[in-house]
């Protein structure tokens, strides 16, 4: 006896609906179970190994009352608590094991994806066609959102999991909502889609957007049937979501968008390289090709340019298609094109976002649109062979972007896989360059870091990449040039504290301690707390045979880093020799 059900609008054997929501999520795992191997790359050091705030669960109240950087006293534009409460969950479960952390985002990305085939379900149901074709078509939807390269960088690292709660929470939100009534007020699935607004929204900042998706959707499927008084009272429980949550946002931050990134995009700049952005999110998700964690920015600085006037052609066309869709009924299709749309218009605010406008993740919920527009495109073929082509070539797309997310997932096993790509991909990119130097310094190998190191600094001179670059110097046996180097950062920034350490050390290995006790002596004035400081100016005075004073800034460096394990080694064999020196006794009173 087959057991009917209404899953997504659909009527079909419940057996049949848990069967593809199961291939979906087991595919789903398939692709990116090789991430369990991958470690901690990019972001993931600060926001998981180095964030005290998972550590302490009474510390995600911090999460909603500050900014998503505070703990480590960094003004940022975002506010993300519910990535905090992943976070903290996962590190309650699984400690700081990569492992345990890479799981949580393929279990998310499975999710995701089975959500993907519930609300390709609701949107479908409203076709024509027998149920049992159009589940086909929403099991073909979740297949290739479950496939599509662009999801590699959300998925395979472990900084993209605001962006697969984000999905989660909008598409739940999407299909609860297209389950309530259009004549009720108050129905349980309309109050759930409220909360799983809140949610979204907590979980990152596009999100906000998302309600003119769901208003797409009424626009395109009850345009009849909601009234203006009715409709305006459904959207009234949207927008008392988004008060609230600007409150949250503005008291966590001081301001709705307080650190402005790329001040050379002002006034109409905003707009003129918003539209070259568009273009190129739109080329990413038809043609996923030469990916990459990091696309070197070029500001478009004239509406005449070639890059301007193809990509005011692509919005313009794009735009057009929304409302000949709109115009002409084809309700799905356009509840398509707006979910391609809507969540990229936050990104497309460049002073907003960070310091790479470009990022593949902001394309994992757009592609749920990019998908919806395939198999609706698909779902109008009505000649049998036609059908079975259009299948055939389907499978091959999921073939090959099968291919492109296993690629993927190698690339992003470790910084220093994840960056010798992105130079590859983008060698204008100042900050792969200087990422890559970071792995190869961590890796020991000097001498390659001290070429990617000096890139950086040929592209773009920063304080940080010129004091990256004086430590790759002296580890490489060349401190007169990190001496330079190290000058070239204090001359940009008067109060880099790692420039000065870094210029006392390079003085001490040229054998000129004397000369390092001034510049160590303003790192400790600078950061009277930090155990490197104190540790380095207690081995200047050690090697100017100042042993007093070296012994005191040994004990002074164990205080603010009692875990420092080479000052206690040299703290204890100073104290030894001394005692030699001088007697047992006098030792005993010296400790």
């Amino acid at each position: 006896m087959k057991v009917e059900g209404s899953f997504g609008g659909l009527t079909v054997p419940r057996r049949t609906w848990i069967a593809a929501a199961f291939a979906v999520a087991t595919f789903s795992c398939l692709l990116y179970v090789g991430t369990l191997r991958n470690g901690f790359v990019y972001d993931d050091i600060p926001q998981v190994l180095k964030n005290p705030w998972i550590r302490d669960p009474w510390s995600l109240l911090r999460a909603f009352t500050m900014g998503s950087w505070a703990y480590e006293g960094t003004a940022s534009n975002y506010y993300r608590p519910v990535m905090h409460v992943v976070y903290t969950a996962t590190y309650v479960l699984f400690g700081l094991s990569p492992t345990g952390f890479h799981a949580v985002s393929i279990g998310l990305n499975a999710v995701v994806s089975v959500l993907v085939l519930g609300a390709s379900s609701s949107l479908l149901a409203q076709g024509s066609g027998s149920d049992g074709r159009r589940l086909a078509l929403a099991a073909a939807a979740a297949l290739l959102f479950a496939s599509h390269p662009i999801h590699a960088e959300a998925v395979a690292w472990i900084g993209g999991i605001p962006d697969l709660c984000c999905a989660l929470f909008c598409l739940s939100c999407f299909w609860s909502y297209a389950a309530a009534s259009s004549d009720r007020g108050l129905s349980l699935p309309y109050v759930a889609s409220l909360g799983l607004f809140l949610l979204a929204t907590l979980s990152k900042e596009i999100a906000l957007v998302f309600p003119l998706v769901l208003l797409a959707y009424d626009l395109a499927f009850r345009r009849a049937r909601l009234g203006i008084l009715r409709g305006a009272g459904r959207y009234l429980g949207f927008a008392s979501v988004t008060l609230l949550y600007l409150l949250l946002r503005w008291n966590a931050l001081g301001g709705l968008a307080p650190v402005r990134r790329h001040p050379e995009i002002v006034g109409g700049d905003v707009v003129l390289n918003a539209l070259p952005l568009f273009a190129a999110y739109l080329r990413k998700l038809a043609l996923p090709l030469d990916l990459s964690a990091f696309y070197a920015f070029q500001p478009v600085t004239s509406w005449g340019s070639t890059a301007a006037l193809v990509s005011i052609a692509v919005a313009a066309g794009f735009a057009i298609a929304g409302l000949v869709l709109c115009a002409k009924g084809a309700a799905s299709a356009f509840v398509a094109w707006a979910m391609v749309i809507v969540p990229l218009l936050p990104t497309l605010y460049i002073p907003g976002v960070g310091e790479n406008p470009f990022a593949e993740r902001y394309l994992y919920l757009p592609s749920v649109g990019f998908v919806w527009l395939l198999v609706v495109a698909a779902s109008r073929l009505r000649p049998p062979a036609a059908r079975m082509a259009v299948a055939a070539c389907g499978a091959l797309l999921v073939a090959v972007w099968t291919a492109g997310v296993l690629a993927r997932v190698t690339v992003w096993e470790s910084d220093l896989t994840l960056w010798q790509d992105a130079v590859v991909k983008s060698p204008e990119a100042p900050i792969a360059h200087y990422n890559l130097g970071a792995a190869l310094l961590g890796a020991r190998r000097f001498d390659p870091a001290v070429k990617e190191f000096e890139t950086a600094v040929r592209l773009s001179p920063s304080p940080l990449a010129w004091t990256s670059l004086g430590t790759a110097y002296r580890e490489a046996g060349r401190p007169g040039e990190a001496v330079l180097a190290f000058r070239a950062a204090l001359s940009m920034d008067p109060r880099l504290e790692a420039a000065y350490d870094g210029l006392g050390l390079a003085y001490i290995e040229l054998g000129q301690p004397g000369a390092a006790l001034e510049p160590l002596g303003v790192a400790v004035g600078l950061a009277p707390g930090s155990a490197v400081a104190r540790h380095t100016l207690a081995y200047a005075y050690e090697r100017l045979g100042m042993i007093g004073a070296a012994i005191q800034g040994y004990e002074e460096a164990l205080r603010a880093d009692p875990s420092d394990a080479a000052a206690r080694q040299r703290l204890a064999r100073l104290l030894r020799d001394r005692g030699a020196i001088i007697g047992p006794d006098a030792e005993r009173r010296g400790r």
